[in-house]
C-alpha cells in the first residue's frame, strides 16, 4: 500500500475527518514569456454530434464527417523538424463525453504491450504490473487534456493535465486490458505528480477504502473506451474519454521535489496545495476540490488546452502537434474548444 494515499480502515470504527491545510495568500506572479513552438497556438474545435462514433476501431461511412481535423505540420520530438510519419487527429462530443480520432500512417505496427497495470499498487484488482515498454519497437498514442485551461506561460504549466497513453495492441497483438481496450496508461499530473479522487472510493484487499490516489494510480474510469484497427499502410484509433473520468486533482503538497523551485510563484499551488477541511461522511462522499474538475458537457465555447502526440516504434520518431520544447507533456498546448449545440442536438443526443 502506497503510504501516501488516504486510506481509511473498515474495523466499524466511524469515518474521521481529514485535515488538510489550505496555503495562505495568493503570492503576486512574475512575468514570464509565453514558451513557443512549432504550431504554437494552434486550435481545433469539436463539433457537438447527437450520434457520437462507436468505438471499434471502424471508420464507418458519415461516422467523423463532421470533425475537422487538428490543423498544421506536426513536428519530431525537441525540434523544430516536421514529422515525416503523417498523423492527423479528429475530435467531436456529445452529452456523455469527447471523442478522439488517430489515422496514423505506419510502415509496421508494434506493440510491446503484455496486461494492464489498472490499480495495480493499490493492490486491488491484482493485475500485472507490465507498463508500456517506451522507446523501441513500441508504437503509442497520447492526449494530454488541462479542462482547467491552465495559461502556458503560468509556472509548472507543463504539470497540470491528465495524461491519457495507449498502444494499438489489438492490431498489432490482438490483446486488450481488463476493459476491452487498446493497451492505456493513464496519470495525472506530470509523471503522475498530482492525487486525484477515487469515484467511487475503492476497497483494496486488506479492507482498507481508498478515497485519494497518487497519479499514476490513476484510471479515469471504467467508462473510458479505445480500439484500434489495421488500414492499408497504417492503423486507426478511436477513443471516448466520459467526463465523469476528470474528477479533479491536486498536488499533494508534500510532492515539492516533483516541481521546479518556483512553485512559491504557482498560483495553483497558492489555492489548492494543500486541501482545504475534507468532511469525510461514513458513507464515503466527500466535498471534491481542486482543479482540473469536470461536472458534465462542458458549456459550449469552452476551451481546453490539450496536446497530441505519439511515438512511431518503426521509425523512432516522437512527434508532437503543438510545441518543440523537448517533451510530449512540456507546455505549450493547443487550445480545443467545444462547438455550437443547441437545445434539439442535445434532447435528441441525450435520447440516443
Amino acid at each position: 500500500m502506497d503510504s501516501n494515499n488516504i486510506v481509511l480502515k473498515r474495523k466499524g470504527t466511524k469515518m474521521k475527518k481529514m485535515y488538510l491545510f489550505l496555503l495562505a495568500a495568493a503570492l503576486c506572479l512574475p512575468q514570464l514569456g509565453l514558451a513557443q513552438g512549432t504550431n504554437s497556438g494552434a486550435s481545433v474545435t469539436a463539433p457537438f454530434v447527437a450520434t457520437p462514433p462507436v468505438i471499434d476501431g471502424k471508420i464507418t461511412a458519415g461516422e467523423w464527417d463532421a470533425a475537422q481535423a487538428a490543423p498544421g505540420t506536426w513536428s519530431a520530438h525537441d525540434s523544430a523538424t516536421a514529422s515525416t510519419v503523417n498523423t492527423v487527429v479528429k475530435a467531436v462530443y456529445s452529452v456523455d463525453g469527447v471523442y478522439f480520432l488517430f489515422d496514423c500512417d505506419d510502415a509496421g505496427v508494434q506493440s510491446g504491450a503484455t496486461n494492464s497495470e489498472y490499480y495495480h499498487s493499490l493492490n486491488i484488482d491484482g493485475a500485472i504490473l507490465n507498463p508500456f515498454t517506451f522507446g523501441g519497437a513500441t508504437d503509442y498514442l497520447a492526449v494530454y487534456v488541462d479542462p482547467a485551461n491552465y495559461a502556458d506561460n503560468l509556472p509548472n504549466s507543463s504539470a497540470y493535465s491528465y495524461s491519457l497513453q495507449f498502444e494499438p495492441s489489438m492490431t498489432a497483438k490482438n490483446q486488450k486490458d481488463h476493459l476491452g481496450n487498446s493497451f492505456s496508461y493513464t496519470e495525472v499530473g506530470q509523471a503522475g505528480s498530482f492525487k486525484a479522487p477515487a469515484n467511487p472510493p475503492l476497497e483494496d484487499k486488506e479492507g482498507n477504502l481508498i478515497y485519494w490516489m497518487n497519479g499514476v494510480e490513476w484510471q479515469g474510469s471504467d467508462n473510458l473506451k479505445a480500439a484500434d484497427a489495421a488500414r492499408s499502410g497504417g492503423y486507426v484509433m478511436e477513443l471516448f474519454f466520459p467526463w465523469e473520468m476528470f474528477t479533479g486533482y491536486y498536488r499533494n503538497f508534500l510532492d515539492a521535489d516533483y516541481l521546479p523551485a518556483d512553485s512559491a510563484n504557482d498560483p495553483f499551488q497558492a489555492a489548492f496545495g494543500a486541501l482545504r477541511n475534507v468532511e469525510m461522511a461514513d458513507d464515503g462522499t466527500e466535498a471534491v476540490v481542486g482543479s482540473g474538475l469536470v461536472t458534465g458537457m462542458p458549456k459550449p465555447g469552452t476551451t481546453w488546452k490539450v496536446q497530441f502526440a505519439r511515438y512511431d516504434g518503426t521509425t523512432g520518431q516522437y512527434v508532437n502537434w503543438v510545441g518543440d520544447t523537448g517533451g510530449f507533456v512540456s507546455r505549450p498546448f493547443g487550445n480545443l474548444t467545444f462547438g455550437p449545440a443547441s437545445g434539439t442536438d442535445v434532447r435528441n443526443a441525450m435520447m440516443y
